[in-house]
This record gives C-alpha cells, sequence and structure tokens, in this order.
C-alpha cells in the first residue's frame, strides 16, 4: 500500500511540474509580446497645459511610460510597460529636486527645496504662445506650444533608446 501511495504522489508531482511548465512557457510568450515596439502614432500620451508642477512622487503615466519627480528630487522618464526602467534622468537633479515645474514661458525646469535650479530644459514660448508639456507612451517628453496658431515643438526629453 505505501508503494502506490509513494507512486501516485510522484505521478502528481510529475503532473504538476508539467503544468507549472506550460503555465511558465504561456507567461514568458505573454510578456515578450508585451515588449514589442509601440507605435508612436498609436501610443498613448498625456498632455497636460502650463503651468504644471510635479512635487516629490507625483508622475504622469501613459501606462508605457512615467515622468517621476522621486522622492529623492531626481527627475526620470521610466519605460513601464513590462518593468521599470530608467531611460533617462535630469542633470543635476539628483538630490536636488524639491518640484518639476512647465511654466507658463515654456521653461521646464526643477527647482530645489530653496528655489535654486537644479536643470532646466531651456525651451521658451513665443510672447502670447501657450505651452503643453507631453508624455509620450514610446520614451519621450515634450514641451509643445502653439503661437500665432500655429504649433512649434521642442523636445525637451527623448529617451536614447525609444520603445
Amino acid at each position: 500500500m505505501q508503494k502506490t501511495e509513494k507512486n501516485l504522489r510522484h505521478v502528481a508531482m510529475v503532473v504538476a511540474a508539467g503544468a507549472l511548465a506550460v503555465a511558465g512557457t504561456m507567461t514568458a510568450t505573454g510578456t515578450a509580446a508585451a515588449d514589442t515596439v509601440v507605435n508612436p502614432d498609436l501610443a498613448p500620451r498625456i498632455t497636460v497645459d502650463a503651468p504644471v508642477t510635479l512635487l516629490q512622487g507625483q508622475y504622469f503615466d501613459t501606462g508605457y511610460t512615467r515622468l517621476i519627480l522621486q522622492t529623492d528630487g531626481n527627475l526620470v522618464v521610466y519605460k513601464t510597460s513590462n518593468r521599470y526602467e530608467a531611460k533617462w534622468s535630469a542633470p543635476g537633479s539628483l538630490g536636488c529636486g524639491a518640484r518639476a515645474t512647465l511654466q507658463t514661458d515654456g521653461n521646464f525646469v526643477v527647482y530645489g527645496g530653496d528655489n535654486r535650479i537644479c536643470w532646466a530644459s531651456n525651451s521658451f514660448t513665443p510672447p502670447g504662445g501657450r505651452a503643453t508639456l507631453e508624455v509620450w507612451g514610446f520614451g519621450g517628453v515634450k514641451v509643445d506650444y502653439t503661437s500665432n496658431a500655429r504649433s512649434l515643438s521642442y523636445a525637451v526629453i527623448s529617451s536614447t533608446d525609444p520603445y
């Protein structure tokens, strides 16, 4: 009787291991499919009008891309569709940034707690223009501005590895 129980347990373990292997293969296949290249024209994007401010811990997230001002003050663009992978960070903002602001003049700036500038895009809207911040689903962030009914763009942050 003990030998029969042992054999049944062995068969059950083999069947369970096989089921886990199949499930793992299906999961891995699904993950690989989620890692495909996103068509920029079809990718979700977030567009916000100036003035807009991110405080530490706040972010914009498209489901593929996250622009976040981390609690350590670093302004970072992450790929988020499958796993979090940093694609860009604002030079000089680590340990400095208290807020990131797209100003009405079109300049995107990371300010320290003492109001000093940690990083700036140096993008400016022509007089009478309107600035917006766009977070693209394929890894880019830009300041877009409209002046005299014309749309002009200035790429502020662009991942070196768009996805």
